[in-house]
């Protein structure tokens, strides 16, 4: 992620997704913004938000997979519960406010470092999930199980930001409910300064792996 894209309050952005080629099963990809000119105004440039690479999956492992540390052994790291209205209420209060279609946590657990959630798609986002493999506001969702496992709900560190992935892995398309499980990186692996890194996977009712986020970079707001 290299800036955010922000909708502006009036007028609006036209958005242009870049797509190279396929070759050997890669792509890469870019996404821009800018401006629409108001009033004849001359066209502004190009502001670059995303870029990244897309491998296809291997139809020969496609599906679900089994974790060594399963969902069983997460549940019991993290058996602190979280109220999940006053979470998304602490949010608010330090400027982060989330819309009911972006309140996809419905139980929330936390450990040290880690944390577990229920995820379950508002009635708006599930009957688009049903078009996606994955949609946007559900992954946003599973990231906020990091930030349980960041603060255990209560955020007195400050709050941060994702700013980056190294590898996003969809195993299998998920339904329109789910578990998520996040981790802090250990020490050794954390970012410098204003950042650190974490782990979140999901997982289907029986414990088996839909996707893994692995290297999710955040950065503290300031």
């Amino acid at each position: 992620f290299l800036e955010a894209l922000i909708t502006p309050k009036q007028g609006a952005r036209v958005v242009q997704l870049v797509l190279s080629p396929e070759i050997a099963g890669t792509s890469s990809f870019q996404i821009f913004s800018q401006p629409v000119p108001q009033n004849g105004a001359a066209q502004l440039k190009w502001t670059q938000h995303v870029s990244g690479t897309i491998r296809r999956r291997d139809a020969s492992r496609n599906g679900h997979s089994h974790s060594t540390k399963d969902l069983d052994n997460w549940r019991r790291q993290c058996a602190s519960p979280i109220d999940v209205a006053g979470f998304y209420e602490e949010l608010a209060r330090h400027g982060l406010r989330y819309g009911p279609m972006f309140q996809g946590v419905k139980e929330l657990w936390s450990g040290s470092g880690a944390a577990v959630g229920r995820i379950v798609a508002p009635a708006d986002i599930a009957s688009q999930q049903e078009q996606l493999e994955l949609h946007p506001a559900l992954l946003d969702a599973a990231f906020h199980v990091l930030a349980a496992a960041l603060s255990g709900g209560s955020f007195a560190e400050g709050l941060y930001l994702p700013v980056g992935v190294r590898e996003l892995h969809l195993k299998a398309k998920p339904g329109t409910s789910f578990w998520a499980t996040a981790e802090v990186a250990t020490q050794g692996e954390r970012l410098v300064a204003d950042g650190l890194e974490g782990n979140v996977t999901l997982y289907d009712d029986d414990g088996r792996i839909i996707a893994t986020v692995k290297g999710l970079r955040l950065k503290r707001l300031a």
